[in-house]
């Protein structure tokens, strides 16, 4: 009897310490899922707006990706956090005080394993897509390496398997800067 409570015990706390464990790296993917949506939704946006030029248009989405980036990355999560008392009282009701030794391990992993997600999320992704539109090319060319064979009959076609995406350096240049 008493081994069964044990078993219990200790199956409660190892899924409790697992669930709080897992907690920052939920956070980390859920500012990174929100940064997204957030970057297609200032590109419509953007466009919708009506600027002059392709560049006021391009200047619009970078300010606006990098603001809520920035905000969603690092300053949310540190005043969620951050607990702040004036005049007995309270007006954030985080859970530290000071950027101690308990804050580090908590709030700022989770800030920095975001940070470091971000960073290395556009390299990955490129050399991932880099790979498929290789491989849709040697597919494309049945599997040989002559670069003048191609299945494709129509220009669109070709162009569509043969051409990069479009560079957006707005978007990279708020990553950057966030």
């Amino acid at each position: 009897m008493a081994d069964g409570k044990n078993k219990k015990l200790c199956y409660e706390w190892s899924t409790n310490k697992s669930f709080i464990n897992t907690l920052p790296y939920l956070a980390v993917v859920l500012v990174i899922l929100i940064n997204k949506m957030l970057e297609v939704m200032f590109t419509k946006l953007s466009k919708f707006e009506g600027h002059k030029s392709y560049t006021g248009e391009k200047a619009s989405l970078l300010i606006k990706t990098f603001l809520s980036s920035l905000m969603n990355t690092g300053f949310i999560i540190l005043i969620m956090n951050y607990r702040f008392t004036l005049n007995e009282n309270n007006i954030f009701k985080g859970k530290y005080e000071d950027m101690n030794t308990l804050w580090y391990r908590s709030v700022g992993s989770t800030i920095l394993i975001t940070l470091i997600v971000n960073v290395l999320q556009k390299p990955i992704s490129s050399i991932v897509w880099s790979f498929i539109r290789t491989l849709t090319r040697f597919i494309d060319r049945s599997c040989s390496n002559d670069q003048s064979k191609t299945r494709k009959v129509y220009q669109k076609d070709y162009n569509r398997v043969y051409t990069g995406p479009e560079f957006r350096i707005d978007l990279r240049y708020a990553g950057i800067l966030t």
